[in-house]
């Protein structure tokens, strides 16, 4: 679904990815993991659009997209939902997700968006009046998730979507990753709960000093001898 080959990214002169390429393939959970400051999120952004690379190619389903705006690539199929989860604190849940339905397609089948995400979120449906800046934590996850699929993506890609989250809601995280994989969606998702991650993706990559070190299974990867010694401790 997702081909990036070679790509180098810049914030002014700095160089933060370095030859940067991998694949996501359609209907799987893909992640991307390493170090802080390593350019996980850099890869997302350059795929939304938010970023231009200064060299390499960016393929989706077959298509170049190098020259496509962001939302463009949104009405495409591509979907950031972004690291700190970027809410409209203002408005109510049920405008952050008509914010969510704006693409063309989207918006012709936004009621029954809304049944999907109040069947797979039931708390967003007793909070839809409530302003989204009240909700907890874990409930603004869960809006930031679904006014992504409000757009309606083919590719679903989450920046930290644990991060500040207290233990038990992490666990919640992870399960809705592995129930929105079992409805088709393909993932891509840059995570800082290395091990969990790599529990439930189906491929993975290891970045590291901007540059893809490491391939292969989760479970490969979760059981790589350099994995364990410097990002889990064992």
């Amino acid at each position: 679904m997702l081909y990036v080959n070679k790509i180098n990214v810049s914030y002014g002169d700095i160089q933060v990815l370095y030859n940067v390429s991998f694949k996501v393939d359609e209907g799987i959970i893909t992640a991307i993991v390493g170090p802080n400051s390593a350019g996980k999120t850099t890869i997302l952004r350059t795929i939304s659009g938010l970023l231009k690379q200064r060299s390499g190619e960016i393929r989706f389903k077959n298509a170049n997209i190098d020259n496509l705006p962001p939302h463009k690539r949104v009405e495409s199929g591509i979907v950031l939902i972004p690291e700190g989860r970027k809410i409209f604190p203002a408005l109510t849940v049920m405008e952050n997700l008509r914010v969510g339905s704006y693409p063309k397609k989207a918006r012709s089948v936004r009621r029954a968006s809304l049944d999907e995400i109040f069947n797979l979120f039931p708390i967003l449906r007793e909070r839809e009046n409530q302003m989204a800046g009240t909700l907890s934590g874990g409930e603004q996850q869960m809006l930031a998730v679904a006014r992504g699929l409000m757009s309606k993506p083919k590719l679903l890609m989450l920046d930290e979507p644990s991060l500040g989250l207290a233990p038990k809601l992490v666990d919640s995280v992870f399960e809705t990753v592995k129930n929105l994989s079992k409805t088709g969606i393909t993932l891509l998702i840059v995570e800082e709960h290395i091990d969990r991650v790599l529990e439930i993706a189906n491929y993975s990559y290891l970045l590291e000093n901007g540059r893809i070190t490491l391939e292969g299974k989760g479970e490969d990867l979760l059981n790589n001898e350099h994995v364990k010694e410097t990002y889990l401790g064992i």
